[in-house]
């Protein structure tokens, strides 16, 4: 009995080690396009995502061409019904506005979401129309 319990814990934290290492992950994308995450404006450029740490839902936003600094922005789960068949990043466009959306990973079902900003309330307050915009990006491991 001994045995087994030990057995079963040493097989319980790997699958939840390998689980938490599966949600960790860095995505690269060319942005052309200046855009705003959580009140926080970026130029258009090519840009690092990761998230922060395993179970996290920090994501560190970096910019390769040096038009912004590292910044750390808080981002919510959210879900599909299907795996993700391409990593991505989705805006909203409201206005000639882009607000980064959601981030989504590759053969994933669970991705990343970033709370509305107030000038995108505003902007939608006013009539403004908006429209998704996805942008490929690439998985680095």
């Amino acid at each position: 009995m001994k045995k087994m319990f030990g057995f079963l814990l040493v097989a319980s934290s790997l699958l939840l080690s390998s689980a938490a290492q599966a949600q960790q992950f860095r995505a690269k994308a060319d942005i052309p396009f200046d855009f705003v995450i959580a009140n926080h404006a970026y130029k258009a450029g090519s840009y690092d995502i990761k998230k922060l740490a395993p179970g996290s839902q920090l994501l560190t936003v970096y910019s390769e061409d040096g038009n912004a600094k590292e910044t750390i922005v808080s981002s919510q789960p959210c879900a599909e019904q299907s795996w993700a068949k391409s990593t991505k990043l989705v805006f909203r466009r409201v206005g000639s506005t882009y607000f980064l959306y959601q981030v989504w990973v590759e053969g994933r079902q669970f991705g990343s979401q970033f709370r509305t900003p107030k000038m995108q309330t505003e902007l939608a307050q006013n009539g403004t129309k908006s429209e998704d915009v996805i942008v490929a990006a690439v998985l680095v491991k």
